[in-house]
């Protein structure tokens, strides 16, 4: 399985595609044609597939299809998080990403604050944060006791667990060595 690209949907298919997909993650990029500020979403969205589409299904759908009522001046584009049917967060305009500035048709300016060279790495990593908050990547690999560590060990490395043994004496079950 792998979603390497970013998978345009209709409304007809929205449900099949981005619901009802079981435990995967789908990030939905809710977009309207011509604004500069979805063209940017667009770009960042290509490069998290590629380097996410592993675990992460990333798809894109026209505003008029999901939310036609949706005020395009201030909510465009939206990113929608999604596991197991749920929306677990949601991104309204790229100000909500604390990097730029969308004035008429969605043209983009930087935020004179901000020390910002390239919006689009700035869009890409705030998005990768929200992507690592909700763990949406996998859990983070830390060893915890025996079966972790011997699942950690590759082929050709000795287990460390064939000196560790569980006593019979041992009525909780603890290991002992």
């Amino acid at each position: 399985r792998g979603f390497k690209s970013v998978t345009s949907v209709a409304a007809d298919s929205f449900l099949e595609e981005v619901v009802n997909v079981g435990r995967v993650w789908v990030v939905v990029h809710v977009y309207d044609h011509g604004r500069q500020d979805c063209q940017i979403m667009d770009q960042v969205f290509t490069s998290l597939a590629r380097r996410h589409g592993n675990v992460i299904k990333f798809v894109k759908v026209h505003y008029s299809d999901v939310l036609p009522d949706l005020d395009q001046a201030t909510e465009l584009p939206q990113v929608l998080f999604y596991r197991q049917g749920d929306i677990m967060h949601q991104v309204c305009g790229l100000l909500d990403l604390g990097v730029v500035s969308v004035g008429v048709e969605g043209k983009v300016s930087i935020l004179k604050d901000a020390e910002i060279q390239d919006p689009t790495k700035q869009i890409e990593a705030s998005l990768q944060k929200l992507l690592d908050e909700h763990k949406a990547l996998g859990p983070t690999f830390a060893p915890k006791g025996r079966g972790d560590h011997a699942a950690a060990l590759s082929d050709d490395e000795p287990s460390s667990t064939d000196a560790t043994t569980t006593s019979d004496d041992n009525a909780s079950g603890e290991l002992s060595t």
